[in-house]
């Protein structure tokens, strides 16, 4: 009985750790763990989704007129000379951030909408699954993968839309 284990002995047990470690269950497992999503996940509510990007890119356009309108006003600002008052200045200010600002919650309003729609279609999702489970029906593929919320999905980032609506759980199993 060899009591000490070197390096031949680590290169004459490698083919048997290799059979060990690298098992198909071994590796789904692996990827689980580490809450890696599947690798072919599909579009699951286009409809959301698209509504989603939609209003994402009305907030992205009023951002940019926004930029637009404070460039020409800077503009127009180097032009006049030092001796004249704009008269209203700070209603027109007052008057842009309100706009903005009724921009801002309309988007805020609409994603919110979304989000409300989406936890909908996930909560009757997963009754369907759970029903066809019990009846022994297999599943289909539509509803393998989860619906995603509006802030679940790639490009969204929390800059403060909505404050105090804690995360997602975690799906609890079926």
């Amino acid at each position: 009985m060899d009591l000490e284990y070197n390096m031949a002995s680590f290169i004459r047990d490698l083919p048997n750790i290799r059979k060990q470690t690298f098992k198909k269950l071994t590796i789904i497992l692996a990827f689980q763990k580490a809450a890696m999503l599947a690798l072919h996940k599909r579009a699951s509510n286009w409809l959301t989704s698209t509504e989603e990007v939609l209003a994402l890119g009305q907030l992205q356009q009023l951002d940019l007129q926004l930029l637009q309108r404070q460039v020409e006003e800077q503009k127009k600002g180097k032009n006049r000379s030092r001796a004249q008052l704009q008269v209203g200045a700070q209603k027109t200010q007052a008057k842009e951030a309100q706009v903005a600002w009724q921009a801002t919650n309309q988007v805020r309003r609409q994603l919110r909408r979304l989000g409300v729609e989406a936890r909908k279609q996930e909560r009757l999702r997963k009754k369907r699954v759970r029903a066809l489970t019990r009846a022994g029906n297999p599943i289909p593929p539509e509803d393998y993968d989860p619906i995603p919320g509006p802030k679940t999905e790639p490009g969204f980032e929390r800059g403060g839309f909505e404050r105090g609506v804690s995360e997602r759980e975690p799906e609890p199993g079926f």
